[in-house]
């Protein structure tokens, strides 16, 4: 089974900016190595907060927000290093599926954040569908090699 975590960045109304609605996928054999690795990414960096009290989001880190607004520049680079290092572990079976939705190009009828979602659910369809034919072969490597 696959495991999922779907945010959004942007509103899907009232402001210029593209909306982008993201997933972050892991097979279930991995989300409890990459909750402890993230958690200790906060303890790293903000030794004094319970970790459930910290979220990593760009746009806060980028803008100088919310627990980043008095952190140096070098130590905002230094969280994204390590969170960088984590997505990119070999080990780890973790991908990034995301829409971008240009709201100038879209008609005014259109909901955006429906069109958002219908998008990346396709997408997240299509990777599992990979995945699982993938998977399916692996096994029936397995089961002829016996």
């Amino acid at each position: 089974m696959f495991l999922s975590y779907i945010d959004a960045s942007g509103r899907p109304y009232g402001d210029p900016e593209n909306f982008v609605l993201a997933a972050i996928i892991t097979n279930e054999e991995d989300w409890q190595t990459i909750d402890n690795d993230i958690k200790q990414i906060k303890i790293k960096h903000f030794p004094s907060l319970p970790d459930e009290d910290i979220e990593f989001h760009a746009k806060d880190m980028v803008n100088h927000q919310g627990l980043f607004q008095l952190l140096s520049w070098n130590c905002i680079y230094a969280i994204m290093d390590d969170i960088f290092d984590l997505i990119s572990q070999p080990a780890i079976e973790l991908r990034i599926i995301g829409v971008v939705i240009d709201k100038k190009r879209l008609r005014r009828s259109i909901d955006i954040e429906i069109w958002a979602y219908r998008l990346l659910f396709e997408r997240i369809n299509k990777f599992l569908e990979r995945k699982n034919i993938l998977l399916m072969s692996k096994q029936h490597l397995l089961n002829t090699a016996s």
